[in-house]
């Protein structure tokens, strides 16, 4: 059974090509991290937009790795954190826009006072 996080920022007036540089840029750098490599080893996949087509609107969804979920839940955890820093980062970089962020269908809570999402208690 595979994981995924699903995220989407849409924007009430076009996208500059400044701002959709900056999040190329946090997007490449995430992926260069050890534990953006260690999720693709394990079968998860790095953090991508989908094809933008408005640019009203960016959305994407990367896939946890399930394997180290079952192998190393530490590391699972550490991943998982790594790829909703970075969705921090977008927000904080990118912040005129109305944000979702979702593991599966579960909606994440983003704390602005520590600048980083969490999971909801349930």
């Amino acid at each position: 059974m595979s994981t995924s996080l699903y995220y989407k920022a849409e924007f009430e007036h076009p996208l500059s090509a400044n701002a959709k540089n900056l999040a190329v840029k946090i997007l490449a750098v995430a992926n260069q991290h050890e534990l953006a490599k260690l999720a693709c080893k394990k079968g998860g996949e790095g953090i991508s937009f989908y094809p933008i087509n408005s640019l009203k609107k960016i959305e994407g969804s990367t896939k946890l790795p399930h394997h180290l979920f079952e192998e190393d839940i530490d590391d699972y955890i550490c991943v998982f954190e790594h790829w909703t820093d970075t969705l921090a980062a977008l927000r904080l970089a990118l912040p005129h826009a109305l944000w979702s962020v979702q593991l599966d269908a579960d909606e994440l809570l983003f704390n602005a006072v520590k600048g980083q999402y969490e999971v909801p208690a349930k």
